[in-house]
């Protein structure tokens, strides 16, 4: 007892520490949910840190982010109609652009893919709160529908996109989804969706 109150600044500086790092990787995370939810996690202990020195402009700064946070957080789990979707023409104006201006990155996932290569592809648009945000290209063969590109802007990559994604395939009809262990980064991103892969190629079920 006596060395926990005799090193009580120095612990209360760690903890102090401790709130600012985690708000700092908050603004790391590509998710917007992910970042808020950890920088209001960071900004409680920041809060606990100012009460305990008595430097209230900083606590009335971390009370009202967290209240910031809190309600943008509530409000985008409540919003189940925030994304939509359409089947778009891969030779759309809108689809072209959005590739073209996602290309360096499109790349790192795919880099032999070419476009004008899949013909007889299907293409799906996702869109949150009105923003284009994903696009998956494939060939539908009966229920089954390999895709040969799936990309989603950084901030908009969860686990939430990817059920509502599930659940489109599904209203149109597609039991199978089948897709290529291209990355190792974005096939971690489909077996923590539930994709399971079976001799190189990782498959679905809807």
């Amino acid at each position: 007892m006596d060395f926990l109150i005799e090193n009580y600044k120095i612990f209360l500086e760690i903890f102090g520490y401790i709130g600012t790092a985690l708000v700092i990787i908050s603004m790391m995370m590509t998710s917007v949910l992910k970042l808020r939810i950890i920088n209001m996690c960071g900004g409680s202990i920041s809060l606990i840190y100012a009460i305990l020195c008595n430097t209230w402009p900083v606590v009335l700064l971390n009370a009202c982010i967290i209240c910031i946070n809190l309600f943008h957080t509530i409000r985008q789990i409540r919003r189940n109609d925030r994304y939509g979707h359409v089947i778009a023409n891969k030779h759309d104006a809108t689809v072209a652009y959005f590739l073209s201006h996602y290309e360096k990155d499109i790349r790192k996932f795919y880099p032999d893919y070419s476009l004008q290569s899949h013909e007889n592809s299907e293409t799906h648009v996702i869109f949150a709160s009105g923003e284009m945000v994903g696009i998956l290209i494939g060939t539908r063969e009966a229920d089954n529908y390999r895709i040969d590109i799936d990309y989603v802007i950084p901030r908009y990559r969860s686990a939430e996109l990817g059920k509502f994604i599930f659940s489109v395939f599904k209203k149109h009809g597609i039991g199978t989804l089948t897709a290529a262990d291209t990355h190792e980064k974005h096939t971690k991103y489909l077996k923590k969706l539930g994709f399971l892969e079976e001799d190189g190629v990782l498959i679905f079920k809807l």
